[in-house]
């Protein structure tokens, strides 16, 4: 029981760490100046991730099929609207990355935080605007799973799921 906790542990620390480093060195691989430039947003991939969190996440709150459509129907315009902000956060992200790798002064690259902090933050209040919304169509119990869900990942309590299948 123990080695299949330690080989568990072992392989999700590896696949973090490594996806965690790709991200890290991905905008590098991008080239010169096609990073800047070149569209860091698949919409394919995007909408199939969507799709696939809010299946779980309906399962999560046993939502009904009025709740799924209005919940649906928020989430895919606000993936809409936010898209343009999304990818000039992605682009000033990569340029800060070059910023620090250039001769830039101090007071550029923090003028350049500054800027992604400012973008970060509204797509932050987007989120929270997204979230109200979204709250209003759940009854109380659904809320609660929720709440207990988030609780329990915080603490550390959530049920591994890497673990479950060794």
């Amino acid at each position: 029981m123990k080695r299949r906790l330690y080989v568990g542990s072992a392989i999700a620390l590896a696949s973090a760490l490594s996806i965690f480093t790709f991200i890290q060195v991905f905008p590098v691989w991008a080239g010169d100046s096609a990073g800047a430039t070149a569209s860091f947003i698949d919409k394919d991939f995007e909408v199939a991730l969507r799709k696939h969190f809010q299946k779980r996440f309906f399962n999560l709150i046993d939502a009904s099929e009025d709740q799924e459509k209005k919940i649906s129907t928020v989430l895919e315009e606000r993936m809409d609207a936010t898209r343009p902000q999304r990818e000039k956060l992605r682009v000033e992200a990569v340029e800060l990355t070059q910023l620090m790798a250039s001769n830039a002064s101090d007071d550029q690259i923090v003028d350049k935080v500054h800027e992604v902090r400012e973008l970060r933050n509204k797509l932050m209040d987007e989120r929270l605007t997204t979230a109200l919304k979204v709250r209003s169509f759940l009854k109380p119990e659904q809320r609660k799973t929720i709440s207990d869900k988030i609780v329990g990942f915080l603490s550390g309590n959530a049920r591994p799921r890497l673990l479950n299948n060794l």
